[in-house]
């Protein structure tokens, strides 16, 4: 969710800030109202629910996520090629404050290494993020 505020209300010059609640569902200490996470803190967060959520985990969103658990036993060589375009068509259809510039693939045992570089819309910078994936049972 993006959100305008002005630092200055007598210029006009306004930032725009991306918001998110934390998934940790803290509160903070001073207000009791639930704690934020602001720009580049919230966007990975956002890429983070998308890779760690399998297709039909949300409810009334059956598409949303990448369903990389899934495929987690079924790990080749040329598996990490699917994976990498399931990242990105599913960072592309759920995400589109983000542009991926590299995804990092590694297989060790039953879990998945991602290490993604990422630029934001709108900024210069190169971010990255790195997101272990492993089976649940």
């Amino acid at each position: 969710m993006a959100q305008f505020n002005t630092k200055n209300q007598s210029s006009t010059v306004s930032r725009r800030w991306f918001t998110d609640i934390d998934i940790n569902m803290s509160l903070h200490p001073e207000s009791n109202d639930l704690v934020l996470k602001y720009d580049l803190n919230a966007i990975k967060r956002s890429l983070r629910n998308i890779l760690q959520t399998n297709h039909y985990e949300r409810p009334f969103k059956p598409s949303f996520g990448s369903n990389i658990r899934a495929m987690l036993f079924e790990l080749a060589s040329n598996e990490t090629k699917v994976i990498k375009r399931r990242i990105i068509d599913s960072i592309t259809k759920a995400e589109p404050r983000v542009i991926v510039d590299d995804i990092n693939a590694s297989v060790q045992g039953t879990s998945l290494n991602l290490t993604l570089l990422f630029g934001i819309v709108n900024n210069k910078g190169r971010h990255q993020l790195d997101v272990i994936v492993e089976r649940v049972r």
